[in-house]
């Protein structure tokens, strides 16, 4: 008689090999992993087995459609999705509401806020996985005065410690950064003038786009321990900014670089290089591909249409209106905005985009 092969079963999800846990939270978005969590202690084990793995570093799972922070109170983290329904999601990890339902949210950036508190202190948190980083206060911030809701810019690298940098000031703005590392402070970018110098700012990787008033854009390697200028790209050719443009944003796709000029109607400039003369000029475009653009006040988040589940307009920017409860798209062929959908409540001043597709785990 052939000898038996006895199989001990699995006490607890926890006990599957990684890449099988992998496997199974890839199929899912941030908002079902979140729902897997919270079945019981064992699934919330799994989950935190993976996203804290060191072979974990380069997990990605199904991506979610935008974010829109609404607020906090004792009940948890307010969002609403964008593009799906107008229910309202709390997150309460760890009860970590409890702990920052006074805090105002300055900025947002890869699924992570920056929170201000009544003592002038600042914390980095992402709300999903209950992770936080305190910062340096706004005492250490130079040329601080206080913080304008609608034009505060958070940025962050992908490296540990993380680099922090914020955009601020009353226009033209300012740019500092910081690392997580206790005992930091923050540091200008622009540290030789006390007059801002930027209109506004955008990351890739771990590379900064600062955009200044002239329409130059320096681009600021993150990856090394202090802030390196790789470039400083000037123009023969910009858009022209007038009282009829209310915001400039800039955007950088996998392949290109993007300004977006903001008023009656919404202007998309693209930087191409001329190499028979070795310059640089903006040219405008009315397509900007696979990408979706979302503006909100000062900010934009930038996304696939190939990674995400959304139902828009084609070829078309999106943007809110403080005080709105509305989501509008602009369509860059047609050169007209329409009303996409309601939203749950009227956008205040501290609503953010939120991302909450993370990019890198801590």
């Amino acid at each position: 008689m052939a000898d038996e092969t006895t199989f001990q079963p699995l006490q607890t999800w926890s006990e599957l090999p990684i890449d099988v846990l992998e496997l199974i939270l890839s199929k899912l978005s941030v908002r079902y992993i979140l729902r897997l969590q919270a079945v019981s202690r064992s699934f919330y084990n799994s989950v935190k087995y993976v996203l804290q793995s060191s072979s974990s570093s380069s997990f990605t799972c199904l991506a979610e459609p935008p974010w829109i922070y609404l607020g906090v109170d004792r009940r948890g983290f307010r969002f609403q999705s964008l593009y799906q329904d107008r229910k309202i999601y709390l997150l309460n990890q760890n009860n970590m509401a409890r702990k920052f339902r006074h805090y105002i949210c300055v900025g947002s950036s890869q699924s992570w806020l920056l929170l201000l508190g009544k003592t002038l202190d600042l914390t980095l948190l992402n709300p999903i996985f209950a992770v936080q980083f305190p910062l340096p206060p706004c005492t250490t911030i130079p040329c601080f005065s206080s913080f304008d809701h609608s034009t505060v810019n958070v940025w962050l690298s992908q490296l540990y410690p993380v680099r922090v940098s914020i955009m601020y000031g009353e226009g033209p703005y300012h740019i500092a950064y910081c690392t997580t590392e206790a005992d930091g402070e923050w540091t200008k970018l622009d540290k030789y003038t006390r007059k801002g110098l930027y209109m506004n700012s955008c990351c890739y990787l771990d590379q900064l786009y600062a955009l200044r008033e002239d329409m130059t854009v320096e681009v600021w390697d993150f990856s090394t321990s202090l802030p390196i200028k790789r470039m400083e790209i000037r123009t023969d050719l910009a858009p022209v900014v007038h009282l009829a443009v209310e915001t400039v944003y800039i955007a950088r796709t996998e392949e290109d670089l993007l300004i977006v000029n903001r008023g009656r109607k919404i202007c998309v400039y693209k930087l191409n290089y001329n190499s028979d003369a070795d310059s640089y000029r903006w040219v405008e475009i009315e397509s900007i591909g696979d990408s979706e653009l979302i503006l909100n006040e000062n900010e934009s988040l930038l996304t696939s249409k190939a990674d995400d589940a959304s139902e828009g307009i084609s070829n078309s920017i999106y943007f809110t209106k403080n005080g709105s409860s509305s989501l509008f798209a602009y369509s860059l062929k047609e050169k007209r905005a329409e009303q996409l959908k309601d939203l749950a409540v009227p956008l205040t001043p501290f609503a953010r985009l939120f991302d909450p597709n993370p990019s890198f785990f801590y």
